[in-house]
């Protein structure tokens, strides 16, 4: 249903929090806006109320206030609290007709062109995967033409094996050391 929140926290295996800003600091606050159907997640500059309406098909995102996806001066944050690789972006603008030659938004300072799809489709925004540090920011803004992120692939950072051996081996020397130091 159509949502709003001042963070969105996904209770996932990356601990994700997702906030919707002004890029004008001067600007009210800002909310993360989860729109119904197959559209996504925008920003709302105002909302009538907040937290998960499920069902809820009308928009609480205050019509005077302008829309609910990523539009002008608008950006999304996601943040999440482990190291991940982002695999993957998609965005769509359903409710505008969809994108055209030239449309593109920006992503951590860089553009990217616009490709119209759902989730899923193999059309998503990345040429390249992103890597975040746990409690980094990844920046999801308005370029040219509004938006919503419709999905994003992402995975854990692996543990290198060697941190493990390394952490199994000062164990098993604290081990050691005890043994002998007891005899």
């Amino acid at each position: 249903g159509e949502s709003a929140w001042t963070t969105l926290s996904i209770p996932s295996a990356f601990g994700l929090s997702i906030s919707g800003h002004a890029n004008n600091d001067n600007d009210s606050q800002q909310y993360a806006y989860l729109d119904w159907r197959n559209a996504g997640l925008g920003v709302c500059k105002d909302a009538s109320t907040l937290g998960a309406n499920t069902g809820n098909t009308g928009n609480v995102c205050d019509s005077g206030a302008g829309d609910d996806n990523v539009t002008n001066g608008e950006h999304l944050e996601f943040v999440f609290n482990q190291d991940v690789i982002i695999e993957d972006i998609w965005a769509n603008n359903n409710h505008d007709g969809g994108f055209g030659a030239g449309d593109l938004i920006t992503i951590n300072g860089v553009d990217y062109t616009a490709i119209t799809g759902y989730a899923g489709d193999g059309n998503g925004l990345l040429a390249s995967s992103l890597s975040l540090a746990a409690g980094d920011v990844l920046k999801i803004e308005f370029n040219n033409e509004q938006f919503y992120v419709g999905g994003m692939a992402v995975s854990a950072v692996p543990v290198p094996a060697a941190v493990w051996l390394f952490g199994t081996a000062l164990i098993g020397f604290i081990g050691l050391g005890r043994r002998t130091s007891v005899s």
